[in-house]
């Protein structure tokens, strides 16, 4: 079992893929980190000229903070949106594309006789977790530290933050953000871990790979439409976050308690290893 997840994780991170979606996501970071400089660049030329002009400064808007703008809570930059639309497709380049080729070529079958078909799963589904948690986690603790840079720290005033007592870790975000950013991108790690493990579900029954990695994005898609379709009938007094693609968003609108965030991330785990499990054991490999 070690030496097959070995294996399996030295592939996963030593793939192109992985690295080639960590790149576009840091693209859109890029994005985002310049758009927040140019706020920053405007806020203080317009205090500068204030100041010059002899008017009162003190009221109105005070400045910006780090944990204000950062685009971990909720996409407030173009770039930010960008990469927030389309995660789930970053999760699942890292290695999908991977495995629904090792399958069409046959290396699937002669690494699975070397072990049981058992081993050789739960060994692909870690590094498959790792990877695609790896592929959406890094651009947005990488872009926390750019704006970092840039962006003047400051703990935000209870009330005027996007996180409420509603949402995760509320009452952290305004008593050590710092602390609180790390941790939702650990969150974030979780999320785009768990949406790669969807690839799982299809296998290899689509014929193209890029089929297989737009998988985890349609399912999300698809699911989000369905919620919002059911709010506005069914659901009109359910306040939890239902859809899995803002999952990833500390304030989404909605509230996402600790327990909700980890329970829904729990359930989407347990789908996609039980019917991995189905695909891959019991059908590919039986």
């Amino acid at each position: 079992m070690k030496s097959t997840l070995r294996s399996e994780l030295y592939k996963a991170l030593t793939n192109k893929m992985l690295y080639i979606a960590i790149a576009i996501g840091l693209a859109f970071w890029a994005m985002d980190v310049m758009e927040n400089q140019e706020k920053i660049k405007f806020f203080d030329e317009t205090l500068q000229w204030a100041v010059n002009s002899g008017l009162p400064i003190g009221t109105g808007h005070e400045g910006y903070s780090l944990f204000f703008l950062w685009s971990g809570l909720a996409p407030q930059t173009k770039g930010a949106n960008l990469f927030y639309t389309v995660w789930p497709v970053f999760a699942a380049m890292a290695y999908g594309w991977s495995y629904s080729d090792e399958r069409r070529s046959g290396v699937y079958n002669q690494i699975a006789a070397r072990t049981s078909a058992m081993r050789y799963y739960i060994s692909k589904y870690i590094a498959v977790f790792v990877s695609g948690g790896l592929a959406v986690a890094v651009p947005v603790l990488l872009g926390l530290l750019a704006n970092a840079m840039f962006v003047p720290y400051a703990q935000v005033v209870q009330g005027l933050g996007a996180v409420t007592n509603i949402n995760f870790l509320s009452e952290l975000y305004y008593t050590a953000p710092w602390a609180y950013g790390l941790i939702w991108c650990g969150v974030t790690f979780l999320c785009g871990g768990t949406a790669a493990c969807l690839c799982f579900v299809v296998g290899t029954s689509l014929r193209y790979s890029v089929m297989v990695i737009l998988t985890p994005y349609a399912m999300f898609v698809a699911i989000d439409a369905l919620t919002n379709s059911l709010r506005a009938s069914i659901l009109k007094n359910v306040r939890l976050i239902l859809s899995p693609l803002r999952l990833v968003w500390s304030s989404p609108g909605w509230a996402n308690p600790e327990w909700w965030v980890f329970l829904m991330l729990a359930l989407l785990t347990i789908f996609s290893f039980g019917i991995g499990y189905w695909q891959v054991v019991k059908h590919e490999l039986a």
